[in-house]
């Protein structure tokens, strides 16, 4: 894996983390105020069917941050953020191959399968807005993994492209041993 390939493949896999970490904020921070009665500078309140503005996302990722990780942390998510690490790790290890790479990113794809559903639901969420209702029922997990599904998958192909080449040697016949005797 040359160099380029290495920075890029850790910036997917940070944008990936960095959803990861924000989504698990925004719910903890919902958590702990779905009760409070918190409301924004135009007066939009976070409620179970409003709407969550940027500013009212910014006061719950506020409120979260007060608190220790492993209390906004799942223990999924944090599997999942785990995960993440083990892929930096690997993306930089001198010494893993790109079968050893093609086999962690595919294997992800047994562990975090929740990951496609999470698409779906992204899908939805971008397109209609993020309100308390996808904070509280949708399952944490199919959020964090949605991003981590497409980093490990893009990934894996991208090793799969690299193994492959690899794998084909354009050799003359003349450079072959031959198995006469």
């Amino acid at each position: 894996m040359s160099t380029q390939e290495k920075w890029l493949s850790t910036g997917l896999i940070l944008v990936s983390l960095g959803v990861l970490v924000f989504w698990c904020l925004l719910v903890s921070g919902y958590r702990a105020s779905s009760l409070s009665g918190l409301q924004d500078s135009n007066g939009n309140e976070l409620g179970f069917n409003n709407p969550v503005t940027a500013e009212l996302a910014y006061m719950l990722i506020q409120k979260s941050l007060v608190k220790p990780a492993d209390t906004w942390l799942s223990p999924l998510c944090l599997a999942c953020a785990f995960a993440h690490a083990a892929g930096l790790i690997l993306v930089w290890l001198p010494s893993a191959t790109v079968r050893l790479r093609k086999i962690y990113f595919g294997i992800q794809t047994l562990i975090f399968q929740v990951g496609l559903l999470g698409l779906l639901l992204w899908v939805f969420l971008l397109t209609g807005g993020l309100d308390g209702e996808g904070l509280t029922d949708v399952p944490q997990i199919m959020m964090v993994s949605a991003p981590w599904f497409i980093v490990y998958w893009l990934l894996f192909f991208f090793n799969h492209r690299s193994l492959s080449s690899l794998t084909t040697l354009n050799l003359p016949i003349e450079s072959c041993p031959s198995s006469t005797n």
